[in-house]
């Protein structure tokens, strides 16, 4: 599926707007105890991205997507503050990303309570044929 940009208005996300938080570089990266395997970054703002498996050299890869978050205010990314940035750190220090500020889905998302699981189907609440 092809990404397709929708364009933020003030008057549909006047908070993300106010913030900054449009100028976010998004990243993931698969990385294994010896080397980055894969990367991928996307640009809320300009809706430029960037993935690369194994076959370009890791330097390239994170050459590349450091490029990408030029100008950007954040990076964001799952388990990003206890695994992607200390990996690309370890990989490449002088990255200008490990420099953004981090906003980590993974800790937001232990911010809000676990969603209610919902109520196992008793006899009396099915539908009879």
């Amino acid at each position: 599926m092809a990404f397709e940009r929708e364009s933020l208005s003030k008057a549909q996300y006047p908070h993300i707007l106010a913030a900054g938080i449009d100028r976010s570089l998004s990243l993931d990266i698969e990385a294994d105890a010896s080397r980055i395997e894969a990367v991928a970054g996307l640009r809320i703002d300009t809706g430029r991205q960037y993935s690369s498996r194994n076959g370009r050299s890791r330097a390239t890869m994170l050459s590349d997507l450091d490029a990408l978050g030029d100008g950007a205010r954040y990076v964001v990314g799952h388990n990003l503050t206890a695994h992607d940035l200390p990996e690309l750190g370890r990989h490449k220090p002088e990255l200008r990303l490990l420099a953004l500020a981090p906003i980590d889905t993974l800790a937001q998302s232990h911010r809000f309570p676990p969603a209610p699981l919902p109520r196992p189907w008793s006899s009396s609440t099915r539908r009879r044929a």
